[in-house]
């Protein structure tokens, strides 16, 4: 019988049969009050337990995804052309003559870096500069003043430029695959033995580099197959020629005294990253999994429900909260931690008294430890917090400050002669700034642009990110003179900063160009790797100029021969300013750009290196008269339609700004002068570098323009011609009937014929 009530009677009806039938007999596991049971016992469990997986996977199994790089073809046939074939014999031509004296930076003597050669194996030619390089390194050791500067360089610019590395210091890192120990040549300079290792650079490209050092660290594992992470700091060689899998390939050689190892990363304080913290995971783990079964089990009822999800998502976020204990491996406070500058250790720079020798030498530890990698420190930077305003206290803790103001003084700190000598440099720089808001700041930085005047008051915008070191006071300048002194005032806060950027007045300043990287520009040679970073900082800075505003700021076309006189050392007191060139352009050369930042920076993958020839006075170059000059301009993009190549004539106007003297190789080049047309090969020659925006092409007329144009001059022509005739023969004939007319004229009335 049916009722309004009917159908909660039959169901729990079916309730009870259903609790009847599971006392009775088997569990009906396909009855859906069973399969509701065994999902709320499962999955929840499950799900906690591959969070918890995850997490720990992510904690103590952390893998780096190197980003994707483009392949370089190093095979020996793309570098150094086809081998010989047959009978063919390679002559070798004599390497240039050299400077015998070496240079400051370079660790073998110019003579004998010259006779090396890339691409080829080890050859008797490049004995002399190996042991002179070794014998470097042992007389110097891993504190020597021109490693400790190295700049960090990439796979790409020691295999792409090895003539302007050869020699010099150079800083790169990477993932030792292989290390064996391999006999010397007998030599007198003591060198037995050496280590050679196989190095995949950081970053890619996964082509390897040669690794040679004296020793390596104590414990490192050695052999044909290890994986471990190192930085090495020492001098390139060469690029080497060894047998690959494939074919013959190139790698470049870096001789060091021993690579930086460390086994273990140090794990951040307080984490969970040590066995306390397996041990308090897997007990989490257990618990987790207990708990989520308990009340699945009792999950059946529908009112059970909501208390599970709570409950689980109360675990989820403990575990959560407990991964964010950990941090990342490349946060600040992970880095910090593992170089031993975090704020525990570097407690007593905060602490309240005199300044210290311990101070001091403290103080050089974290100046020699805080570089970081560009990409942690971009990202750093811009978590940086400014500077608390004045009168408000700023926290000393591991984290980077924001400074933004106005420089007001600087002055070296000599450091002591022992702690001078375990740092590798002599003194560091000290820069009071007055931040926007209103705090007095003082930075400590290894070098301070050099255009500064030192021991004097300045103002020059600057803005710089820095690690808090103390609120307490910090160094204290000594001046060589009586009337020269550091203010008075005590700083609100001490930083330590890798550098401080500078933002003069002018216009590539308001461009955003830091002019402190100009300080490691090197004149008269190639771009060299001490002009990196301030190349790439300009040709951003120029790709947002206005090439109108250029020309008016230059007010006219530069004088060339100030910028191309060596002794007029223009670019001394001049780099960064507007110029104007005009000439012809010979070449345009494409250059691709490797660094991802820098294509963002400059908004392309490529840039032009045009070669452009301006008119010049009479000028003797070489023994040689001569009234047009190159001058090197490389620019973020040409104008559509330009010619592009090795050969070519057209006439540019360049509006941009003097980077450098620049030295570089003249190809077979006709050079057209007074003195008549004069080839020149493979002459060596020293002109401006000068970079911008855009080159303004003048388009000759079209091939059609000039035939039309051709065409109404020889219409012209001939018209006139033809018009010449026309009134020619209409005065012709005019006197001709004006002379029949008086013929006629005179003639008689009446002709009286004889006989009449």
């Amino acid at each position: 019988m049916n009722a309004p009530g009917g159908r909660r009677d039959d169901g729990h009806a079916r309730r009870s049969q259903e609790s009847n039938a599971d006392r009775a007999g088997p569990r009906n596991f396909l009855a859906p009050g069973e399969r509701r049971r065994l999902f709320w016992v499962v999955m929840p469990a499950g799900m906690l337990l591959i969070a918890l997986l995850g997490w720990a996977e992510r904690t103590w199994f952390h893998r780096r995804v190197p980003a994707v790089q483009p392949q370089v073809d190093t095979r020996l046939e793309s570098v150094a052309g086809p081998a010989p074939r047959g009978d063919e014999v390679l002559i070798e031509r004599e390497a240039e003559g050299a400077d015998t004296a070496p240079g400051p930076d370079l660790a073998a003597s110019r003579n004998s870096l010259a006779r090396v050669r890339d691409a080829t194996v080890f050859r008797d030619a490049d004995n002399d500069a190996w042991f002179e390089v070794w014998r470097t390194l042992r007389e110097g050791g891993r504190s020597g003043m021109e490693l400790a500067r190295s700049s960090e360089v990439t796979f790409r610019e020691l295999f792409g430029q090895p003539r302007s590395f050869r020699g010099r210091p150079v800083r790169m890192k990477g993932t030792l695959h292989r290390a064996e120990r391999l006999a010397a040549p007998r030599n007198d300079y003591g060198v037995d033995q050496y280590w050679q290792c196989w190095m995949e650079p950081a970053g890619g490209p996964p082509s390897p580099v040669v690794i040679q050092c004296l020793s390596l660290p104590e414990g490192m594992p050695t052999g044909m197959d290890i994986d471990e992470p190192v930085e090495v700091a020492g001098y390139f060689f060469k690029n080497f020629a060894y047998n690959a899998a494939d074919a013959i390939r190139v790698a470049p050689v870096i001789m060091t005294v021993e690579p930086a190892w460390k086994p273990v990363a140090v794990p951040p304080r307080g984490g969970l990253a040590g066995p306390g913290g397996v041990t308090l995971v897997v007990a989490a783990a257990v618990a987790a999994i207990v708990g989520a079964t308990l009340l699945g089990g009792m999950a059946g009822r529908r009112r059970r429900v909501s208390l599970v999800l709570l409950w689980g998502l109360a675990v989820a976020g403990a575990v959560q909260g407990a991964a964010a204990d950990v941090g990342s491996p490349d946060s600040l406070e992970s880095f910090l931690t593992m170089k031993e500058i975090a704020a525990e250790d570097r407690a007593s720079l905060a602490s309240a008294g005199p300044w210290t020798d311990e101070k001091e030498r403290l103080l050089v530890r974290v100046l020699a430890r805080l570089p970081a990698p560009a990409p942690l420190v971009s990202r750093w930077r811009a978590a940086a917090e400014p500077v608390a305003a004045r009168g408000e206290a700023n926290a000393i803790a591991d984290r980077l400050v924001l400074v933004r103001g106005r420089a007001t003084f600087v002055a070296p700190c000599e450091l002591p002669a022992g702690i001078a000598q375990l740092a590798g440099w002599p003194r560091y720089d000290l820069v009071r700034v007055q931040d926007e808001r209103g705090a007095e700041v003082d930075v400590v930085v290894l070098r301070a642009p050099a255009a500064w005047t030192r021991w004097q008051a300045i103002d020059e915008p600057v803005e710089l990110v820095g690690l808090p070191l103390s609120t307490a006071a910090g160094p204290q300048p000594t001046a060589a003179t009586a009337t020269a002194s550091w203010p008075a005032a005590p700083p609100d806060l001490v930083v330590a900063a890798q550098a401080v950027a500078w933002y003069p007045a002018t216009m590539l300043g308001r461009l955003g160009m830091n002019y402190g990287l100009f300080d490691t520009i090197v004149d008269d040679r190639k771009l060299e790797p001490g002009d990196t970073a301030a190349f790439w900082a300009t040709m951003a800075a120029a790709a947002r100029s206005n090439p109108a505003e250029i020309v008016r700021a230059a007010g006219k076309t530069t004088d060339v021969l100030a910028i191309i006189d060596p002794a007029q050392m223009w670019f001394a007191t001049h780099r960064g300013e507007p110029v104007v060139i005009d000439g012809v352009a010979r070449r345009a050369t494409r250059i691709m750009i490797d660094d991802p930042a820098c294509r963002a920076a400059v908004g392309s993958d490529h840039y032009w290196e045009l070669e452009v020839f301006t008119d010049t006075p009479t000028i003797k170059v070489n023994d040689r008269l001569q009234d047009r000059y190159p001058i090197i301009c490389c620019v973020a993009s040409l104008p559509a339609g330009m010619p592009r190549g090795e050969s070519m004539s057209e006439r540019v106007r360049v509006p941009g700004f003097g980077f450098k003297r620049y030295s570089y190789p003249l190809k077979d080049t006709l050079l057209s002068s007074s003195q008549g047309d004069r080839e020149i090969r493979g002459e060596r020659i020293s002109t401006a570098l000068v970079i911008a925006a855009t080159a303004s092409w003048r388009r000759p007329l079209s091939p059609a323009g000039v035939s039309n144009a051709l065409f109404g001059v020889f219409a012209g022509i001939l018209g006139l011609i033809a018009a010449a005739f026309a009134a020619g023969f209409w005065s012709r004939r005019r006197d001709s009937r004006l002379a029949e007319r008086r013929r006629r004229e005179s003639l008689p009335d009446r002709l009286h014929l004889p006989g009449e």
